[in-house]
């Protein structure tokens, strides 16, 4: 039956007949023992699929959600969820309608002239909604049906919420129009399957993408206007913020915020993780308490391409989401900061390194094991014994990395900075060049 009246029938029916159909096909569907109170009350057939609109209103309507089963439950959970995006999207079309009638003549519509502040007026009055929330309904409204209508028609099937239709529409705002319908039609592939959360982080990437040079230009804008806020709660408490940092300053705060707090996790300690990291958080800013030398490491990855300038594609820091391609260069040659950098290439990692100046206990085994004396010509030091020396210098620039490090006994450390010279060959050896010009080689095994 619900089959039989997906489509065409509507046109044979009185319109004093729409509001009993949909009882009547449910009384239809339960004859075989509906009225049975010890039995639950079927839904149709792959309900959660159907398009929303007046058939599913209306089933929804005349359901008995006491006598439904826990699995179909979850299908009218799904089948209101896309009835409610269906009507936010009509909604939303009317609005917008409303932002291009001419209020002078409420019989006439000046098509394409958006009387803005008098459509936000209306529309707050009507629905008893603040001034600011009027206006950014009226925004989304508009994004949706005039400026990106396939997204409207996408939250009108019911294909995702209205939260990740209003991101998808801020999110690409930024863009101009060929470039923002290029966009829309790549992630209306897949906006269903993705939280409003990935839709955001996903979107700002592909924006970054489609214009790096307008990235890079509201990225140091919105710098600019960078800003600390405190305010009184209701409750008594207070709130400090910070808004519009730069996130690879915020990621390293948090970082260290959460290394300290972590720290302070002793036996005894009574407080939770979270009142420990705003303790810290405090403590830090106010120049107070104990334990606050602990350093987090924050985690980047930035394509092969990108790093050499070739490309500009967007880093990723976890938690964060993508940074522009400027900014996530600039980490990968940070000194004094700890930051573990992941080099891609097709999306796929081919080289770990850390900006930290010390290595891990892990790559100071590796480097040992591969080079088990000092490298200078002749020296017979064990590796254990030596430091870890930065062929390319720190200060210079020079990763902490296994291709960038090489063990040199103390004495031959710092001959190496008194005009020695070295550099790694392809087959592992090393090749020293004196003050005076002169070349050795030493042979130690790959």
């Amino acid at each position: 039956m619900f089959d039989l009246c997906s489509s065409e029938p509507t046109a044979l029916l009185d319109s004093e007949d729409w509001e009993v159909l949909p009882v009547e096909l449910m009384r239809v569907w339960t004859a075989d023992g509906g009225d049975d109170p010890s039995r639950p009350e079927p839904v149709p057939p792959a309900f959660d699929e159907w398009e929303p609109g007046l058939f599913s209103a209306g089933v929804l309507a005349s359901l008995d959600r006491t006598r439904v089963s826990g699995r179909d439950l979850v299908a009218v959970l799904i089948a209101e969820e896309r009835l409610i995006a269906h009507l936010r999207a009509l909604q939303a079309a009317t609005i917008a309608e409303l932002a291009r009638a001419d209020v002078s003549d409420p019989d006439s519509y000046a098509r394409g002239e958006l009387a803005w502040e008098d459509a936000a007026a209306e529309i707050g009055a009507a629905l008893r909604l603040t001034r600011r929330n009027a206006e950014a309904r009226l925004l989304t409204a508009v994004r949706l049906w005039i400026d990106y209508p396939a997204v409207g028609a996408a939250l009108a099937r019911g294909e995702f919420d209205y939260s990740r239709a209003r991101v998808i529409c801020e999110e690409v705002s930024a863009l101009d129009p060929e470039q923002a319908a290029d966009v829309v039609e790549r992630v209306l592939e897949r906006a269903a399957d993705l939280t409003s959360g990935q839709l955001r982080a996903w979107i700002r990437r592909l924006v970054a993408e489609a214009d790096p040079d307008g990235a890079a230009e509201r990225y140091e804008r919105a710098v600019e206007e960078r800003r600390v806020v405190a305010e009184v709660d209701p409750d008594g408490t207070a709130s400090l913020c910070g808004f519009d940092l730069p996130p690879d300053r915020v990621a390293e705060a948090r970082a260290r915020i959460e290394a300290i707090a972590r720290s302070l996790r002793t036996e005894g300690e009574t407080r939770s993780l979270d009142q420990l990291r705003a303790d810290v958080y405090l403590d830090l800013l106010c120049g107070t308490g104990e334990h606050l030398r602990a350093r987090g490491v924050v985690d980047i990855t930035i394509d092969l391409d990108t790093l050499a300038g070739l490309a500009d594609h967007p880093g990723e820091i976890p938690g964060f989401g993508p940074v522009i391609a400027d900014i996530a260069r600039q980490l990968t040659h940070e000194h004094g900061r700890q930051w573990q950098v992941t080099l891609t290439h097709q999306n796929e990692p081919v080289w770990v390194g850390t900006t930290r100046r010390r290595p891990d206990t892990a790559l100071a085994r590796r480097l040992r094991a591969r080079y088990p004396r000092c490298v200078f010509p002749g020296c017979r030091m064990p590796a254990r014994r030596c430091d870890l020396d930065h062929i390319r210098p720190w200060s210079e620039g020079g990763v902490t990395s296994e291709h960038n490090l090489a063990p040199l006994c103390r004495h031959h450390h710092m001959v190496r900075h008194r005009g020695w010279t070295y550099r790694r060959l392809p087959d592992g050896h090393h090749e020293w060049t004196s003050p005076l010009g002169w070349t050795y080689t030493t042979a130690h095994p790959p």
